[in-house]
């Protein structure tokens, strides 16, 4: 699933003394101690502009209507092109 890190809490101030990271999946906000971190993988996101010059082994782009500027004949040109 995708999630977003919402907050990071130094352990000082958690019930357990650890470091925890706070995701929310869908509006359902899960709490990761340290100890439970090896469960997260991280991903990253960049718009077609800033990955100009840029090659990457995959390339995920979102096709929608509800971008009509993103739909451009020359933007997803850049975006197809990045990929190795």
């Amino acid at each position: 699933d995708l999630g977003y890190i919402t907050d990071l809490i130094p352990g000082k101030y958690t019930e357990s003394k650890q470091d925890e990271i706070v995701i929310d999946f869908d509006g359902n906000e899960v709490i990761y101690p340290r100890n439970e971190w090896y469960k997260i993988r991280l991903a990253y996101a960049m718009s077609i502009h800033k990955s100009q010059g840029s090659e990457f082994p995959v390339v995920i782009l979102p096709i929608t209507s509800a971008s009509k500027r993103m739909l451009e004949r020359n933007l997803i040109y850049t975006a197809i092109t990045r990929a190795k």
